[in-house]
C-alpha cells in the first residue's frame, strides 16, 4: 500500500525539504507540530497541525503535544488486521504509516552551561514515544528518525511506488530503537554519573571504519563516546587500530608528570620514558631507553613541541606518530616533512582522563578505574639502610613509569629516565633479567622498582649481580622476610609501596 500519511516533528530540519517534496509528489498527507508545522507552511507545502487533528491542544507549555490516542492509535494499528482496522474506523483515527521524528537536543544543550530545571527541558518525551511506536508496528509503518537516511527513503518511494519495501522498514525499526537507547543512555549519565552504575548503558557512535583491526585479516570500526568530545580518532581520520590503543597509552603515560616528559611505546607498552627540563633532551633519552624496540614507535610529550625537539624526532628514522599538546611554527615545518608521519596536537587530551576502562569478556564486560600515580607519603622503607633523597626521587620516577608496561613489568632506572625495561614476562626473575639485559652496563647504581612483589629472592640477586643501588615493590610475599634478609646483606635500600600495578 502507498504511504497516504505521514507525521513530523523533527528538532533538526536538515534535508527535510527533501521529504517534503517526495510527499507532495506522492500526495502524502502530513501532520505536524508546532515549529515543525511552522517551517513546512513556510516553504509552501500544505499540512494539518497536530493539535487540529486531535482536537486537543498543545499544553504544559509544549510538553504534551503528540501524546494522544489519535497519534498512537494511527501509528499502531496493523495493516491487515480487521480488528485494528474497525477499531480506528469506529473511533475515527485515521492510519498513520510514515513517522519522521527526531529528539531535543538534549546532548548539545549539555555544552551550555544550563541549570537542572533548564536542562530537564531538553528531555524528549514525545519524540521517543513516537518512533519507538512507529518502529514496533514496522510491518506497517516507516520510522524516519535521522536526516542520514532521507535520500534512501525518497529511492525507496521511486522504486516501489510510493511505499517502502519490509527490508527497509526493519533496518529503519533497528536503527530507531538503537537511537532511543542512545538517547537516553546519554540522559541517564548525566542525571546519575556513577562510574560503576547499577545498570551500564554506554549508547556509542560509530566514528569511523577503521582500515582493518590488530591484523589486517581482522575487521575493526572506532565507536565514539558522545559525552566525551576528545578522542583520538576525531582529532585524526587516518589513525589504525593499533595507532588508537598505542596512541592512548603514549598520552596517558607522559600527561601525569610535572616536568617535561616524553615517552616512546611499542605494542601498548612502555620501551622508554624521560623527564628532562629540557624538551628535546628528555626526547632522547626516552629514545635511548631502548633504541632497537623505539624504531617504528609512537612519541608521547607532556609539552608543546619545539624547534630543537623535532629536528631531535625528525632525525629518528622511523617515528609513526607523535601526540603533543601543541608545537612551534618553525617545529611544525620539520615534523612535516615527512609525510606518512602522523601528527596529533591537542592540549584537551592532556588534561582529560577516562572515568574507568572497559574491557570485553565472554558473557559481559569487566570495568574497572584507571591505575594512577603512587602517593608516596604511604611508601615504608622495610630496610636498615634508607634511600637517598636522589634515590627517592628516581623511585617515584620509576614507580609511576611502572604503570604502562605489560605485567611481569620490572624498571630500571637512572635521575628520571629508564634505562631498562623488562615488560610481558610470565616470571618476575625474567622479567629482571630482560630489564637487566636491555640496560647492560647503565644496570650499574640503577633504580629497580617492580610492579608486583618478588615471590623469591633470586630476581633481587640477579639485579644485585648486575649493580643496582636501590629497590622499590609493593611486598606482600609470604617470603618478604626473605627477601628483605638478602637485601640487607648487600647494604642497599628497599622501599615497600603497598599497592600493586598489573597492567594487562
Amino acid at each position: 500500500m502507498p504511504v497516504s500519511r505521514a507525521l513530523i516533528s523533527v528538532s533538526d530540519k536538515t534535508n527535510l525539504e527533501i521529504i517534503l517534496s517526495e510527499l507532495k509528489k506522492h500526495q502524502v498527507e502530513i501532520l505536524a507540530t508546532g515549529n515543525t508545522a511552522k517551517y513546512i507552511a513556510e516553504k509552501g507545502y500544505s499540512l494539518v497541525e497536530v493539535s487540529d487533528y486531535t482536537n486537543f491542544p498543545e499544553i504544559l507549555e509544549g510538553r504534551v503535544k503528540t501524546l494522544h490516542p489519535k497519534i498512537f492509535g494511527g501509528i499502531l494499528a496493523r495493516d491487515g488486521h480487521p480488528q485494528d482496522k474497525k477499531t480506528l474506523r469506529e473511533i475515527n483515527i485515521a492510519p498513520i504509516d510514515l513517522v519522521i521524528v527526531n529528539f531535543y537536543f538534549f546532548e548539545q544543550a549539555l555544552n551550555n552551561n544550563l541549570s537542572p530545571d533548564e536542562l530537564l527541558e531538553f528531555i524528549d518525551i514525545g519524540g521517543p514515544s513516537l518512533v519507538r511506536a512507529a518502529a514496533k508496528n514496522y510491518f506497517s509503518v516507516t520510522v524516519l528518525p535521522s536526516p542520514l537516511y532521507y535520500s534512501e527513503f525518497v529511492q525507496q518511494m521511486n522504486r516501489h511506488q510510493g511505499t517502502t519495501d519490509l527490508e527497509f522498514r526493519k533496518k529503519m525499526a533497528g536503527y530507531a530503537f538503537a537511537l532511543t537507547s542512545r538517547y537516553d543512555s546519554i540522559i541517564s549519565r548525566t542525571l546519575s554519573p556513577h562510574p560503576f552504575p547499577e545498570i551500564l548503558n554506554l549508547g556509542l557512535d560509530k566514528l569511523s571504519e577503521l582500515q582493518y583491526g590488530e591484523n589486517p585479516h581482522q575487521k575493526a570500526n572506532f565507536y565514539a563516546d558522545p559525552l566525551h568530545l576528545v578522542s583520538l580518532a576525531k582529532l585524526h581520520p587516518n589513525l589504525s587500530y593499533n595507532n588508537i590503543l598505542d596512541g592512548e597509552i603514549a598520552v596517558n603515560s607522559v600527561k601525569n608528570f610535572i616536568d617535561p616528559t616524553v615517552s616512546v611505546i611499542k605494542h601498548q607498552t612502555l620501551c622508554g620514558l624521560a623527564s628532562h627540563p629540557n624538551l628535546a633532551q628528555a626526547f632522547q633519552q626516552a629514545y635511548d631507553t631502548d633504541p632497537m624496540s623505539a624504531f617504528g614507535g609512537i612519541i608521547g610529550l607532556n609539552r608543546p613541541v619545539d624547534l630543537q625537539t623535532a629536528k631531535a624526532i625528525h632525525a629518528k628514522k622511523l617515528i609513526h606518530l607523535i601526540l603533543a599538546p601543541g608545537v612551534e611554527p618553525e617545529a611544525e615545518k620539520i615534523l612535516t616533512k615527512k609525510k606518512s608521519r602522523k601528527i596529533i596536537l591537542n592540549p584537551d587530551l592532556f588534561t582529560t582522563s577516562s572515568q574507568y576502562m572497559l574491557k570485553t569478556v565472554r558473557g559481559g564486560y569487566l570495568l574497572q578505574e584507571p591505575d594512577c600515580f603512587e602517593d608516596s607519603q604511604q611508601w615504608e622503607v622495610v630496610t636498615k639502610t634508607s634511600p637517598t633523597p636522589q634515590q627517592l626521587e628516581t623511585m617515584k620516577f620509576a614507580q609511576n613509569s611502572l604503570i604502562y608496561v605489560k605485567s611481569n613489568s620490572v624498571v630500571l632506572a637512572t635521575d628520571t629516565k629508564l634505562v631498562g625495561i623488562g615488560g610481558g614476562c610470565v616470571s618476575r626473575v625474567d622479567a629482571v633479567i630482560q630489564a637487566c639485559r636491555k640496560a647492560g652496563e647503565r644496570t650499574n647504581n640503577a633504580v629497580l622498582a617492580s610492579d608486583a612483589f618478588f615471590p623469591f629472592s633470586d630476581g633481587v640477586e640477579h639485579a644485585v649481580r648486575h649493580g643496582i643501588s636501590a629497590i622499590i615493590q609493593p611486598g606482600g610475599s609470604k617470603r618478604d622476610d626473605e627477601v628483605i634478609k638478602y637485601v640487607d646483606s648487600v647494604g642497599l635500600p628497599m622501599v615497600f609501596t603497598h599497592r600493586r600495578h598489573f597492567y594487562h
